[in-house]
């Protein structure tokens, strides 16, 4: 199986580019990533594999800004 980044980018493919993974709590995972359509940074938090709907991810965006460039 490959690695979530992958799967993700895959899922998101069009949408969103992940650069890595930010952190980890008990329901999610936040991710900092490439909003392809607005061309900004975001950070995507994603739900656990127990909250995902047939498969897809659920997905949270939030445009960072403030952060500086220390990702």
């Amino acid at each position: 199986m490959s690695d979530p980044v992958t799967r993700l980018n895959a899922a998101l493919e069009g949408r969103y580019a992940i650069e890595r993974e930010l952190g980890e709590g008990g329901m999610a995972t936040v991710y900092l990533a490439d909003d392809l359509k607005h061309e900004r940074k975001v950070a995507l938090r994603i739900l656990g594999n127990q909250r995902a709907t047939h498969g897809a991810p659920m997905i949270n965006a939030g445009f960072v800004s403030g952060l500086g460039t220390n990702f």
